[in-house]
């Protein structure tokens, strides 16, 4: 009644995607947490980092 069958085939290629998911998130993330600092030449850490335009 019901029963469910996974095969080593299935847990397998299962096992493959989640791993595959996380090197891409695992690379994705932090690129785009750089992403910001990448495009304005300079890291963002407080609100008021950056260049400044006052004298």
């Amino acid at each position: 009644m019901g029963e469910s069958h996974t095969s080593t085939q299935v847990l397998r290629a299962r096992t493959a995607a989640d791993s595959r998911s996380a090197w891409i998130a695992a690379i994705a993330i932090p690129l785009m947490l750089l992403a910001p600092a990448l495009w304005n030449g300079y890291p963002l850490l407080q609100w008021d980092t950056g260049r400044s335009s006052a004298p």
